[in-house]
């Protein structure tokens, strides 16, 4: 199971696939291989009639073809061709070229298998934010059986990483989605960015609170009342300093501190701070 796995991840690394869901075609194609819908095998000379299943992978005109069933929905369509992709990649090699007779149970749970790494490689499924094994079906079109098994695929990843040739070798290169695939990831994380939001909004009222109870205190105080001339100066006084002892409050100008600084008064040098 682990080489099946590291290849089909060498397949998707060398396919360079930032995308999902992958684009299957776009990635035989990047391998090598041709992809047709039966009804065009005639164009390599292939007879049609001999595909039984929802796929074939075949060899005509000296090369390699996936052909899949004309009508498929497209994540049907993704699984058959990465089936017959990982026949093609898995078992040709040790065939004559012309093979396309029946592969045994192994060689089908084989494909299946690189079929499941190709669909749904947990690298992707992490950084899509997946929770359950149902999100997995709707991405995947797997049933909620094999959904579930690949969730599990997801849970080990997430728990012990111990998928050490995927994690060194693969996933770096996969940070770099493509747009789609980043508008996917943007629309799975609005309640985080939400939730991001209202906690920068709350740190940041907080911060200002703090920081106005030490500044506020110092200029405004108490508010005391304070008195200015109405004839010169641009300082305010308090009831205390000498120049208001002297003239009387009678004969100034009284207001709130707050108003006096909002006009752009200062404080006097003639009063101790003491004596305030």
């Amino acid at each position: 199971m682990e080489k099946i796995k590291k290849i089909a991840y060498e397949c998707l690394q060398k396919g360079k696939v930032r995308e999902f869901p992958v684009n299957t075609i776009r990635l035989a194609k990047k391998l090598g291989y041709e992809v047709l819908p039966i009804s065009a095998s005639n164009t390599i000379g292939y007879d049609s009639a001999r595909v039984k299943n929802d796929g074939a992978a075949v060899f005509a005109n000296n090369r390699y073809y996936i052909l899949y069933k004309d009508g498929l929905n497209p994540l049907r369509r993704n699984q058959v061709i990465a089936h017959e992709l990982g026949h093609l990649v898995l078992h040709y090699d040790e065939k004559s070229p012309y093979y396309i007779g029946v592969f045994n149970e192994n060689e089908e749970e084989e494909a299946n298998r690189f079929e499941r790494y190709i669909i749904a490689p947990v690298y992707f499924l992490d950084r899509l934010l997946i929770k359950n094994a149902q999100e997995i079906q709707e991405e995947t079109g797997y049933s909620y059986d094999e959904s579930k098994e690949i969730y599990k695929d997801l849970a080990e990843y997430w728990k012990a990483m111990e998928y050490n040739y995927e994690v060194s070798q693969i996933k770096k290169h996969m940070w770099f989605f493509d747009r789609n695939t980043r508008k996917k990831i943007k629309a799975k994380k609005p309640s985080q960015k939400k939730k991001q939001r209202v906690f920068d909004f709350v740190f940041l009222a907080m911060l200002l609170v703090v920081i106005w109870g030490f500044i506020w205190p110092p200029i405004i105080g108490d508010n005391p009342d304070v008195y200015i001339s109405a004839q010169q100066g641009l300082t305010y006084h308090y009831d205390n300093c000498p120049v208001v002892v002297r003239r009387g409050t009678e004969n100034m100008i009284r207001l709130k501190r707050s108003d006096a600084l909002a006009a752009g008064y200062t404080e006097c040098d003639c009063a101790a701070e003491g004596e305030r």
